[in-house]
């Protein structure tokens, strides 16, 4: 073998040696680990500019996204939010692992630090497309620094689109944060499984069908009541569940189920002060009654706050009086909370997310 087939096979080695190295750096980075993304459920990290988030577009994201959650003693915003610059962002690792961002960016400051992370994350066809199309909505991906996280991208032309994107948007982008959110909010109301004995005693007296976590025991068991009870050290979570029968049009009115709920209070619903029972507390915060769909049936939701005659203690409490055509009744869920001290909007939900699981039979 001469020098050049030596030369020769000597770089052919080195460049299948070389692509080996590629090829196994490759499989190297593929196999290392993605950081699962932490964070509590309601909350949103904004990745802006901080003189953005200091100014008009901070304050409407305040706005939209901290307003109070519906309807609690005390408020509380319907998400926690958080800040970070795009500086601030880079300086620690474990700020790219949290569970839900959005970026917002103004497209008419090219040096801005926020709008360039924007132009790294979307291609730009797609932000022109968006540009030209006030229809589209949001952008979104999953996914991009830590396993289970949502990263939403908010923009605009100039500052005055941004923050008309941002009033249009809203209720889209919170569809898309209660979406994502769903497993993690299943998982935690049936952290300790299902109670099957109890969903099948409400299916045996109400014609009801619901998915009962396993903390809840019937404290009153009726053939068309059941009182269901969660009592930890720091808070009582209940469900009220009624039928009746369907007679007319008054039974679906606001003044029926006012009269309905504080008849039921009154008779079932007390403390340990003598001459004591549940009611309505519509004086300190308004009740809000509007019709619905529950599992496909015409319903009233109502939300507001309950007290107790006669003693010093009260809460939120969130109902629907639902018809069901098929055997004429009217039957009342009724979830209400006592959580003093306790932030309650989470606890709501809880309740709220048990309630919507139910199926009148």
């Amino acid at each position: 073998m001469n020098y050049k087939s030596i030369l020769n096979s000597f770089l052919l080695a080195l460049v299948m040696f070389s692509c080996a190295g590629e090829a196994a750096q490759e499989v190297v980075r593929s196999m290392k680990s993605v950081p699962n993304a932490f964070g509590k459920m309601n909350e949103l990290t904004i990745i802006s500019d901080q003189d953005m988030w200091d100014g008009n577009i901070g304050d409407s994201i305040d706005f939209y996204y901290a307003s109070a959650y519906p309807i609690l003693p005390q408020p509380e915003p319907i998400l926690d939010l958080k800040h970070f610059t795009v500086k601030e962002l880079n300086e620690d690792k474990l700020r790219k692992e949290l569970r839900t961002y959005m970026v917002v960016a103004n497209l008419a400051d090219p040096s801005s630090l926020t709008t360039r992370l924007l132009q790294e994350h979307v291609p730009a066809e797609r932000i022109h497309q968006a540009m030209q199309n006030d229809k589209v909505s949001v952008m979104a991906v999953k996914d991009k620094w830590a396993r289970g996280q949502l990263v939403i991208y908010m923009f605009g032309k100039n500052q005055d689109d941004l923050l008309d994107r941002l009033r249009r948007n809203y209720p889209a982008v919170i569809k898309r944060i209660y979406k994502h959110d769903y497993r993690k909010l299943e998982a935690t109301v049936y952290l300790d499984s299902r109670d099957q004995k109890l969903e099948q005693s409400i299916r045996d007296h109400l014609d009801l069908d619901m998915r009962i976590p396993g903390e809840y025991y019937a404290a009153i068991n009726e053939p068309n009541l059941m009182w269901l009870r969660k009592e930890t050290s720091n808070i009582s979570s209940n469900l009220l569940l009624y039928k009746e029968p369907y007679t007319n049009k008054k039974q679906l009115t606001r003044e029926y189920f006012k009269t309905l709920r504080d008849s039921l209070g009154r008779q079932y619903i007390q403390s340990n002060v003598e001459d004591s029972y549940m009611k309505i507390n519509d004086v300190d915060l308004p009740m809000f009654v509007d019709p619905t769909a529950l599992d496909g049936k015409y319903a009233l939701e109502a939300r507001g706050i309950w007290e107790i005659e006669n003693d010093y203690m009260g809460g939120s409490f969130i109902s629907y009086l639902v018809l069901d055509p098929v055997d004429n009744e009217v039957v009342l869920i009724d979830g209400f909370i006592h959580a003093p001290g306790e932030d309650k909007r989470n606890y709501m939900m809880y309740l709220e997310h048990i309630m919507s699981t139910a199926k009148v039979l």
